[in-house]
């Protein structure tokens, strides 16, 4: 099933609403959120970091789950279920329960996190016209950094009132978004047809030639997985490094993680203009270079022009690659295999999030040097773009 330009944007605002919630809110709001917490004295900054581990987790699980419960359950009816559960969690988050609640609710909020990416996006472009794709794909994603730039504002202005206020805040910006994504589903379920898939591929799920290091589409996951590792010196040290290594005050950080914001509301639409203009190979490219140089800015320099520009170009990486590599995949997929492809790279670069973040801790324990945590970030984006490279 081809869709018309129209209906694949009533589809792809649809999937973009389920990641403002999903992952803008869900998930990176509580990077702003810890300090706020920590300062309520409802958790220590180490607890902050164990619980968003567990939101980690939880998308990997819930990434690598979500080929299987889709050939088990209708995948609309999981897109619905998975944006109802991230809104009442986001509400639940109001009560203070104890470690154990708040470690479970992270956990529930990435699971379904992951749901909403892997099956969402993998059903929106899997219908979705070749030439549409950079379009298409440019506005699913753009939902990240709407939720972050939302999320981030909204926390800015209710910090002084409390963490359960902020909690709140959130719940009540989900279940104003959460009627454009079910609108978009509804009619997409009348029409949707779920892709046949043989008994083999119904136990596993992900085509075996994903595993190979031999062809382009698997060196092109690889790279993905390698993205995800090299995102986790910025996502946990990045304010901490203004604030510590370049003198900034508590609120001055918050500004610039607006502009990270910034930066990813603005990365998915200039990604699918990048993508339009030289095809989805080069803009993989691209943004992966764009990714480094911004590892590397704060490496020469600590200016505020730098970590501006290096704040920018963050959360331009964000969305920006998730993307372009969307495209190049179904570029590379045969038909009736992307959702089970979109599915394993979804965990590959949750994989890599949640195991970097564990080696950049340590490397920073060795070292205290947020200098060595950019410069190996900033070599793992050269890799993931040899690796994505013809041969």
């Amino acid at each position: 099933m081809q869709l018309s330009a129209n209906k694949s944007s009533v589809f792809a605002f649809a999937a973009h609403s389920g990641l403002i919630i999903g992952i803008g809110i869900g998930r990176f709001s509580y990077t702003a959120l810890i300090p706020v917490m920590v300062n309520d004295g409802v958790i220590t900054l180490t607890q902050g970091g164990y619980t968003a581990a567990l939101n980690i987790f939880g998308y990997v699980v819930g990434a690598l789950l979500s080929s299987r419960l889709a050939s088990q359950f209708c995948p609309i009816w999981l897109l619905r279920v998975s944006l109802a559960a991230s809104v009442v969690v986001l509400i639940l988050g109001a009560l203070d329960f104890g470690l154990f609640w708040l470690g479970t609710l992270r956990f529930a909020i990435g699971f379904a996190a992951g749901i909403l990416m892997s099956i969402g996006a993998s059903i929106v472009l899997g219908v979705t016209e070749h030439e549409q794709l950079p379009n298409v794909s440019a506005t699913i994603f753009s939902g990240i950094g709407v939720g972050i730039v939302a999320s981030s504002l909204l926390i800015y202005f209710l910090a002084p009132y409390g963490a359960s206020v902020c909690w709140i805040g959130l719940a009540l910006l989900s279940l104003l978004l959460m009627p454009i994504s079910l609108h978009g589903w509804k009619i997409l379920s009348l029409t949707y047809k779920r892709p046949t898939t043989s008994k083999a591929a119904k136990i596993i799920l992900i085509p075996a030639s994903i595993f190979s290091f031999k062809n382009l589409q698997s060196r092109n996951g690889f790279a993905y997985g390698l993205y995800g590792l090299a995102l986790a010196p910025q996502t946990l040290f990045w304010l901490q490094f203004i604030s510590e290594a370049a003198g900034y005050s508590e609120q001055d950080t918050t500004f610039f993680w607006i502009i990270a914001g910034c930066g990813a509301l603005s990365g998915a639409v200039i990604a699918g203009w990048i993508a339009r203009l030289m095809g989805f190979y080069k803009a993989v490219l691209v943004c992966l270079f764009i990714g480094f140089f911004g590892l590397l800015l704060p490496v020469i320099s600590t200016s505020s022009l730098v970590l501006f520009l290096a704040s920018y170009f963050f959360g331009f990486s964000l969305p920006s690659l998730p993307v372009v590599i969307a495209g190049r995949m179904r570029e590379l997929t045969a038909p009736g295999q992307l959702a089970a492809v979109w599915s394993a790279l979804t965990a590959s670069v949750a994989i890599g999030q949640g195991a970097g973040g564990f080696i950049v801790a340590s490397i920073f324990d060795w070292s205290h040097s947020f200098v060595m945590l950019f410069v190996f970030g900033a070599i793992l984006y050269f890799l993931s773009a040899v690796l994505c490279l013809k041969k």
